[in-house]
C-alpha cells in the first residue's frame, strides 16, 4: 500500500524535468493550496498510519485513504482477502479428495455387448 501511495503521489506531482514534460506548458502551483501528493507521501512515511491500515484489514474491514484537491477526490482502497475455507484446501496426503469411481453420477460408462 505504501508503494501504491508513493506511485500515485508521483503521478499527481511529476518531476518538472521529466522528459515527457519538456514541451508541456508548466505553471507553478499555489503554495497554500491542497497538495494531495504531499498527503499521500506523508501517509506512506507514517508507520502508525500504516499499522492502522494493517489492523483494519486483519479485522476484515475495508481500509480507505482519501485525499482531496480543489476539484477532485482521490481514494486508495484496500480490501481484506478472505481465507480459504477448509473445503477448498487440498486433501491431506494419502487421502482421496474425490469420490470413488462407482459412486454417484460418476459411474464408469456401460460397455455394450457385441451381438456376435
Amino acid at each position: 500500500m505504501r508503494t501504491e501511495a508513493q506511485h500515485l503521489a508521483r503521478l499527481l506531482a511529476p518531476d518538472p524535468s521529466a522528459p515527457y514534460l519538456c514541451s508541456a506548458p508548466l505553471a507553478p502551483a499555489d503554495p497554500v493550496g491542497p497538495r494531495p501528493d504531499d498527503e499521500l507521501l506523508a501517509w506512506a512515511r507514517d508507520d502508525a498510519q500504516y499499522e492502522h491500515a494493517l489492523h483494519a484489514l486483519a479485522s476484515g474491514e475495508v481500509y480507505t485513504l482519501t485525499v482531496t484537491d480543489y476539484d477532485a477526490v482521490y481514494s486508495v482502497r484496500a480490501y481484506p482477502l478472505r481465507a480459504c475455507s477448509p473445503s477448498l484446501l487440498p486433501a491431506p496426503a494419502g487421502r482421496r479428495s474425490y469420490a470413488p469411481a462407482r459412486a454417484g453420477r460418476h459411474r464408469m460408462p456401460r460397455r455394450w455387448r457385441s451381438p456376435f
